[in-house]
């Protein structure tokens, strides 16, 4: 098969979404399938440029299609339509030659709809994967436009949990076109290592943004019995908040009990060896579609203490492979961190417990020949 995965911000991606559309693409490539990519021309700057460019990256070829911002200043449409359409980019005629080679199309991010209202009448197969939309549903459900163009312009949604199934489903998504295809990790890359194990190391992986909820993460720590490190990693989406977070982790520093170390972003190879490293993994999210990095500390048998939100409370299970707490609650967050501290025994057997979850289903190889199933059947 031949695969075009549809992406607007490709070369901004950072995060989940891009993890997941990495974890696709690299499994389908195996299997040997064609899989390719299409994204709006941008400059280091993020403006649009009115130029055709194609690169290979030794597995895929990137295609770099000429782009405008029609509307970007057009201010009444973020009241009629917030945010979601005026970032759509106007792209150059041609596109429809593109296709002809592809036989399938795959969307990945729902804060951009530009390729989706492009090939909306386009008669090939076309699939979006809905990442992030627990995010974004108030953004949809109160935006009639936007929400016609997610709900009408694919053959199949896949949903990573069956919390974004029913959000799919009140959009107005028809049942019969939500595939429950869930989002994985490759299990022989991300692997426990349990004499690296640090008994005082707490993890954070994630954007600096305010729904992943660090702020809470660092009041728990005022509240903490047992002398930690926190180690956090992660990319900058929000300065703002970000500055407001670096304040007050300079502040538990100088108090002296806790110790607090940001490594900004860090490569894959780094990244699996903090998880293997970590303690306890804490994901304190406000508002969360899933956390793959829950399913990347599993896989590494670190157990998870998690807000009980979105498709997190489908992820982990309670007091089985980690512990779900009331979000945006930092004293109930440091008790069970103080708690999963205490008991060594407790944290090895989650571990234990999580890597086997994942391994049965979560695992890239599994999660990749329901896709490939799906993709053969809707091409058929």
């Amino acid at each position: 098969m031949k695969i075009l995965m549809a992406v607007s911000h490709y070369y901004f991606f950072t995060g989940g979404t891009r993890t997941v559309m990495k974890e696709f693409s690299q499994k389908l490539i195996k299997k040997r399938h064609q899989v390719d990519i299409l994204t709006v021309n941008v400059s280091e700057r993020g403006e649009p440029l009115w130029k055709k460019e194609i690169s290979d990256n030794g597995q895929s070829k990137i295609i770099r299609w000429p782009a405008c911002k029609p509307f970007v200043r057009i201010k009444y449409l973020n009241r009629l339509f917030p945010r979601i359409f005026n970032s759509i980019f106007f792209l150059k005629w041609g596109l429809r030659k593109v296709l002809k080679d592809y036989d399938i199309i795959q969307f990945f991010d729902v804060n951009d709809l530009t390729f989706p209202l492009f090939f909306f009448f386009t008669k090939k197969p076309k699939i979006f994967v809905c990442a992030t939309l627990a995010e974004r549903f108030n953004l949809y459900q109160n935006s009639p436009i936007p929400r016609f163009i997610l709900t009408k312009s694919c053959s199949l949604y896949f949903a990573s949990n069956q919390n974004t199934a029913r959000i799919l489903k009140e959009l107005g998504v028809d049942e019969s076109k939500i595939k429950n295809i869930p989002y994985s990790v490759d299990v022989e890359k991300y692997t426990t290592a349990l004499e690296k194990k640090k008994d005082n190391i707490i993890l954070f992986i994630g954007a600096f943004e305010e729904r992943k909820g660090i702020h809470i993460l660092l009041d728990s720590l005022w509240y903490l019995k047992n002398k930690v490190e926190l180690v956090m990693a992660g990319p900058i989406r929000d300065s703002k908040y970000f500055n407001n977070i670096q304040k007050h982790f300079e502040g538990i520093n100088k108090k002296g009990f806790h110790k607090i170390t940001y490594l900004s972003v860090v490569d894959e190879k780094e990244l699996i060896d903090l998880y293997q490293k970590a303690a306890i993994f804490i994901c304190p999210s406000i508002s969360e579609e899933f956390g793959i990095v829950i399913i990347e500390a599993f896989a590494c048998g670190t157990p998870v203490i998690a807000s009980k939100i979105g498709g997190i409370s489908y992820v982990v299970k309670h007091f089985e492979n980690g512990i779900l707490v009331n979000h945006e609650d930092p004293v109930e967050l440091s008790e069970e961190i103080d708690m999963l501290l205490n008991n060594i025994d407790m944290r090895n057997t989650m571990g234990k417990m999580a890597r086997e979850y994942v391994v049965e289903n979560f695992s890239s190889e599994k999660v990749a020949s329901r896709i490939e199933n799906v993709f053969l059947n809707v091409k058929n």
